[in-house]
């Protein structure tokens, strides 16, 4: 499947965020980098239907524009920034929640495997029945992304994943994203803001700036010291070992 967007633009009162952005999205995992107020969420937002700006996004050639919002949801998983649960379920309901597109007068049996499954393979079984208001932050992110994969979407859209969480839990999490994204030939992008687990985890980088796309293609061919000098202002070493791209950032550079 492919996303698209074209001339997609977007605006806050008489804020412009987004300029015209072309983005061809195709199965993999495409990460969405660049710094603070680049228009990142707001993009993911675009691209999942939550917002409708100028311009088009479709999926396989149609305008999801015209979807209703169920079949949105369906084909589209969105994760936003700040998932707000609601504490008086457990995580196994909160999960299970990302079934109701499938979800009919009762709860097939299907539903229940599909749930225990994705708790078994985050490792979150130990909390499957405890309320959402008595997990710490990092949890309750694990369980958000939960929800959003066990709906099984063709295109899944993670703004920030990994933001709350430790830096083991942040590999873990991003190499399940991929191995779920492999075996289901779906089609994730992941907004982040660290340029290292862009560069490990992701198949494409697109680098957003001032509101527009500033680059585009693969990790190694776009994370560049040039890049990050001209996007983040600052200096960097960037080395690249065994197709692995590394950023190592050296110094502030003087305001231009």
């Amino acid at each position: 499947m492919i996303l698209d967007a074209k001339k997609l633009t977007f605006q806050y009162g008489q804020m412009r965020v987004l300029h015209e952005v072309d983005l061809t999205i195709e199965p993999g995992i495409t990460a969405i980098v660049g710094p603070n107020a680049a228009g990142k969420s707001t993009l993911m937002k675009c691209l999942g239907g939550i917002l409708k700006g100028d311009g088009q996004v479709s999926l396989d050639g149609e305008d999801i524009a015209q979807w209703p919002t169920m079949q949105t949801a369906q084909r589209i998983g969105y994760l936003p920034q700040d998932f707000a649960p609601q504490a008086i379920l457990t995580v196994f309901e909160t999960i299970l929640l990302g079934r109701l597109n499938t979800l009919g007068w009762q709860v097939s049996d299907d539903d229940i495997e599909r749930v225990e499954t994705m708790l078994a393979e985050m490792h979150l079984e130990e909390i499957g029945q405890r309320r959402l208001d008595q997990l710490s932050g990092g949890q309750a992110q694990l369980v958000a992304i939960a929800q959003a994969l066990v709906r099984e979407p063709e295109v899944l859209l993670l703004d920030e994943p990994t933001s709350n969480l430790d830096l083991r839990r942040q590999f873990e999490v991003l190499s399940f994203v991929r191995e779920w994204t492999r075996q289901k030939e779906a089609a994730s992008v992941v907004a982040i803001h660290d340029l290292n687990l862009a560069a490990r985890f992701a198949d494409r980088i697109v680098v957003m700036s001032e509101g527009q796309v500033h680059s585009q293609g693969v990790p190694a061919a776009v994370l560049t010291r040039e890049m990050i000098a001209e996007v983040y202002s600052v200096a960097s070493h960037v080395v690249v070992e065994d197709g692995e791209t590394y950023i190592h950032v050296t110094g502030t550079l003087p305001a231009q």
